[in-house]
């Protein structure tokens, strides 16, 4: 498993995001030991993704960057910062295990 810079504050903002993008909103669920399950999901979900995937959507969601600046900052064209935002997306999204765990906490 790769390693991930995210604060605890940020993981757990991503874990709600990642959950809202799966079609699973976990907002109001303070059971903690379903949240965990749902980092440790997302991180077996994270580490389905490129290198350059992880690296435009971590630069577009927390770095707070346009995708023009990280097509700047990484030498590319902004249409390919948009392919590689949206396949990660798309393989959060699709992670069968990520939105089995988000199912569960759902009910």
């Amino acid at each position: 498993m790769r390693e991930y810079p995210f604060s605890p504050e940020m993981m757990e903002a991503f874990v709600r995001g990642a959950a809202d993008i799966a079609g699973r909103p976990v907002e109001g669920n303070n059971n903690t030991e379903e949240i965990e399950a749902m980092k440790e999901a997302l991180y077996l979900a994270l580490d389905e993704l490129t290198d350059r995937q992880m690296e435009c959507i971590e630069m577009y969601f927390w770095g707070e960057m346009t995708q023009q600046e990280i097509a700047d900052d990484l030498g590319i064209g902004q249409p390919r910062v948009v392919q590689h935002i949206s396949a990660g997306i798309k393989k959060l999204r699709g992670s069968k295990k990520f939105v089995k765990v988000c199912q569960k906490v759902e009910k």
